[in-house]
């Protein structure tokens, strides 16, 4: 036992000074190797090698950045790979797809404004700043970062942007074709330069005319590449690479699929007499046979001849794991990355696709297009000859059309719980009924012309029935539930004048008494 046990204590106490970084014998530092890694929780033990690299598997593991891609790399992966592709455009596409509206007090001046939104131009022969937002982001996951640059009548582009400078157009850049000169006179605490010099001339921008996408992730003293994040690709990396290795591999195996298989009597005597020629010989001729005349000729005593199929079990599931994996790393839901409809029971897939679009909105969306746009369009507002003549609109915000679209079965649930409830609330005496009817409306139970709109707005906001007073105060509802005024208030308004018992319902339940006999 004593042996044993000072071979243990001479192999851990090697160890020990190996995971040191010292030298056993001199205890001097030894070459700058990757010290011997430990199990970074739970126990170890020298005698049995737990928790020590050199005897314990687990304990070796360790991460490192899968791949580095070049720009290059990238762009062929892009265009030859239409799962690689559409990891990058699904989501981009997605935000903008159903579009978005600056709201403003004035109508007239949304319509200019959207009308200059997509006439803004982003590339030759291109218009459209939602458009432009798209590339922005889509170029952010291809490349690990882009930039709109905020191209004015101001041809120093050094100076910073000044308010009143003409707009003139944007262009969408990668981070491939931007390097920073300095940080002079930029945000050292924020690691940002000043200026962006493009790559391959002399031309510079300040920092104030480019709106970045994918800096800024990690603090200043752990970033790497500039600054910039990482293509999407390397955080799917080993995931796409299963899916290609599998892609790859599924036609060599179907060409397997069917195997000839030739019984030949005494065919291992025949090779140990070396009689293997005339083994090829037999085969050859019973293939031009077949070749010919459509048969195979065979010996009866003791050949054979068969087609068997190889065993493809599992395959499918193989493939259909591969994908998982990669939309796992996306985000991105499996029906929509792949185009097939949900399996399982019951499956609808339409809780992925609201938690795929919730997160669009408020990473995307919210997140990161709508500081962007917002900073275009004060550019623009602030332009004598832009949309809004130099004036910045006091109160504008910026919707987006949601991305979740209801089918006709949802649309007429919801229809169908706002009539009753609308219905509820005249029954009630709450609401009357021609507001009732121009809030649903609003709500898009239905659509009338304008003709038919106005008239409802009219018997809504005769008199003392207008619905601005309806909405903030019952002032309308007691001269209606009055004996006194009721007939003349009920034909103005053009609803049925309400009985006693529905009179003193009213007053007993808003005034807990009962009705004047006038106001």
């Amino acid at each position: 036992m004593g042996l044993f046990t000072d071979i243990a204590d001479a192999i851990g106490a090697r160890l020990d000074a190996y995971r040191s970084g010292r030298d056993y014998t001199t205890g001097s530092a030894t070459s700058p190797s990757r010290p011997l890694p430990t199990v970074a929780q739970g126990w170890s033990n020298v005698q049995t090698g737990q928790g020590y690299a050199a005897t314990d598997k687990g304990a070796s593991s360790y991460f490192a950045q899968p791949v580095t891609l070049s720009e290059h790399e990238i762009v062929q992966l892009y265009e030859g790979d239409g799962l690689a592709a559409r990891i990058i455009d699904l989501p981009a596409q997605e935000a903008v797809r159903q579009g978005v509206r600056v709201v403003t007090d004035d109508a007239t001046l949304a319509d200019e404004i959207d009308d200059w939104m997509a006439s803004l131009e982003y590339a030759d022969g291109h218009h459209g700043l939602l458009q432009a937002l798209e590339r922005w982001e889509r170029w952010r996951d291809l490349f690990g970062g882009s930039a709109l640059v905020l191209i004015t009548d101001e041809p120093d582009t050094r100076k910073p942007l000044r308010p009143g400078e003409r707009l003139t157009r944007v262009r969408c850049l990668s981070r491939h074709q931007l390097q920073h000169t300095d940080l002079r006179g930029g945000d050292p605490m924020a690691g940002e330069p000043a200026h962006w010099q493009l790559v391959g001339t002399p031309r510079v921008f300040h920092r104030s005319r480019l709106i970045f996408n994918g800096r800024g992730e990690m603090p200043v003293h752990l970033r790497q590449r500039q600054g910039w994040s990482v293509p999407a690709y390397v955080q799917c990396w080993q995931a796409l690479v299963g899916c290609g290795t599998v892609d790859s591999a599924v036609p060599t195996i179907m060409s397997m699929f069917l195997t000839p298989v030739q019984s030949v009597k005494g065919f291992a005597k025949l090779l140990r007499e070396g009689k293997i020629a005339d083994v090829f010989a037999l085969l050859g001729h019973e293939q031009l046979m077949q070749s010919m005349h459509k048969v195979r000729v065979i010996d009866a005593d003791g050949e054979d001849y068969k087609i068997q199929t190889t065993s493809v079990a599992g395959l499918a599931e193989i493939m259909d794991r591969m994908p998982e994996r990669v939309a796992a790393a996306r985000g991105i839901p499996l029906t929509l990355l792949q185009g097939r409809s949900p399996g399982g029971l019951n499956a609808t897939g339409e809780s992925d696709a609201r938690f795929f679009y919730d997160s669009i909105k408020a990473k995307i969306q919210e997140g990161r297009m709508t500081p962007a746009l917002r900073r275009v369009l004060d550019v623009a507002f602030a332009d004598a000859s832009g949309p809004t003549g130099g004036k910045i609109p006091q109160r504008y915000k910026i919707e987006w059309a949601p991305l979740y679209q209801e089918d006709a079965a949802q649309t007429a649930a919801r229809r169908q719980v706002l009539v009753e409830t609308y219905a509820r609330a005249i029954e009630s005496g709450t609401v009357l009924p021609a507001e009732a009817t121009l809030m649903l409306e609003d709500a898009g139970v239905f659509v009338r012309d304008d003709e038919a709109r106005a008239i409802a707005a009219e018997q809504g906001a005769s008199g003392l029935t207008s619905l601005d007073i309806l909405q903030q105060t019952r002032l309308a509802l007691d001269a209606l539930h009055t004996p006194a005024t009721a007939p003349r208030l009920a034909e103005i308004i053009g609803v049925p004048v309400p009985d006693q018992a529905q009179i003193d319902a009213y007053w007993l339940r808003v005034k807990g008494g009962a009705p004047p006999a006038a106001l």
